[in-house]
């Protein structure tokens, strides 16, 4: 009962003096610690002065975003500081020829009564090439299939056929050609159909001197050969004639429905001999003349829907 009683005084008696000698004992450890060096690391944004546009050097080096900075101080003043208070680190790399470059504590504004400690990296390897130019061809695929019936005609036709390439030497000198996007054909039309085409992105550190092509793509009716041989040449305008070569060969480009059902009894190759030539062969009533004639005259094939080529094209006629 004396050890409560003991307690019980200890904590009621002089309660406001006590008070005052808690705060003051606070506040001198405040002061103590407060007033303590400690450090903080903080991550600061680096940027580079880079060379002008169209130097002769091109920087192949990654450079990181941000950099470690640590700095020293008071805690009571270093707990406010933010990242954003000491800025930024700044480089020149506008000579374009420096293989390192240090990051000295200089180059970091920090608020009075601190110091920088350290920079994480301490410095910046750098690697250079040289810049070069020259122009590199456009390519363009074709995708999907054309409507029925149309077939495409031909490589598309780009303009302009090459881009210009500026860049690092290691990428530009390699390059082979530059990509557009596809030539999609599902929705061309007979003739001539015209696109603008993105071309693929440039590589890093290079550039192009154009974001698109103009390609021309042809689309014609599709067509289908079929050989005829030896095929006899009739002779129409004149009785009892002959015809030298007697037989040619016919070659015929159609629709594929027309050539799918063409037979060899309609294709009939044949001569026309004019009516002059003729009237001296076949007088009025239709007498044959005595006097004999020839001529070298064109073979003539004419099937709806198709082209011909006979081989000879012309024959010579005698009667």
């Amino acid at each position: 009962m004396k050890a409560l009683a003991f307690f019980r005084g200890a904590v009621t008696e002089n309660v406001g003096l006590k008070a005052i000698s808690l705060v003051v004992a606070l506040v001198l450890y405040a002061m103590v610690h407060g007033s303590q060096d400690t450090q903080h690391t903080l991550e600061v944004r680096l940027d580079a002065l880079p060379p002008p546009k169209g130097g002769a050097k091109i920087l192949m080096t990654s450079l990181p975003p941000r950099v470690r900075v640590t700095v020293r101080g008071p805690k009571i003043v270093l707990d406010d500081v933010h990242a954003d208070e000491l800025g930024k680190i700044e480089v020149d790399l506008r000579q374009g020829t420096p293989k390192r470059v240090l990051l000295d504590a200089n180059l970091v504004k920090v608020p009075p009564g601190l110091s920088v400690e350290q920079i994480e990296p301490a410095y910046l390897e750098l690697d250079w090439e040289d810049r070069v130019e020259r122009d590199v061809p456009i390519l363009v695929s074709v995708s999907g299939t054309p409507p029925a019936g149309l077939v495409v005609k031909g490589a598309p036709k780009v303009e302009p056929a090459v881009v210009h390439v500026d860049g690092p030497r290691s990428l530009v000198l390699v390059m082979q050609n530059v990509r557009a996007e596809p030539f999609d054909v599902s929705q061309v039309s007979e003739g001539d159909t015209v696109r603008l085409l993105p071309i693929d992105q440039p590589p890093p550190r290079a550039t192009f001197d154009q974001k698109a092509a103009s390609v021309t793509l042809k689309a014609a009716k599709e067509i289908v050969e079929r050989a005829f041989d030896r095929l006899e040449v009739s002779i129409v305008g004149v009785a009892k004639a002959k015809a030298n070569p007697s037989h040619v060969d016919v070659r015929l480009a159609c629709a594929p429905l027309v050539a799918k059902t063409l037979r060899a009894e309609q294709v009939v190759p044949f001569v026309e001999v004019p009516s002059n030539a003729a009237s001296r062969a076949v007088g009025p009533g239709a007498t044959p003349s005595k006097e004999p004639g020839s001529l070298s005259l064109p073979v003539n094939v004419k099937i709806p829907g198709c082209e011909a080529t006979v081989v000879p094209s012309e024959v010579v006629v005698r009667w």
